[in-house]
């Protein structure tokens, strides 16, 4: 489930983990959580590397929002805030990769 390499979609929510330009977009399916103010609190994507269709995952940076991944169970999850999560969503959106294939952004909605 590939887009383009170079058509460029835009979804409403987005984090990013480097200052890379996107060079690959690859379409993928996960759950938003939101906190009681409807703030996006996090985002969880399950099966992870298959979605990724041979990307990396993004390296860790003091500047760039939390993530965590859980190989026994292939999930990923990026913390966009502090806050708890009262409420999911299914999301759906691109996961932009560089040129060398490292996961630079995330782009999404919600439904």
């Amino acid at each position: 489930m590939t887009t383009a390499s170079n058509e460029q979609n835009h979804y409403p929510l987005k984090l990013t983990f480097a200052d890379a330009a996107t060079a690959k977009q690859v379409e993928f399916s996960g759950t938003a959580d939101f906190n009681h103010y409807g703030d996006l609190a996090g985002l969880e994507i399950l099966d992870m590397k298959r979605q990724l269709v041979g990307g990396a995952l993004p390296e860790r940076s003091p500047t760039a929002p939390r993530w965590s991944y859980d190989e026994s169970i292939d999930a990923f999850y990026v913390a966009a805030s502090e806050e708890h999560s009262s409420r999911q969503a299914s999301a759906h959106g691109v996961l932009q990769l560089s040129a060398s294939g490292v996961l630079v952004a995330i782009e999404f909605d919600t439904d």
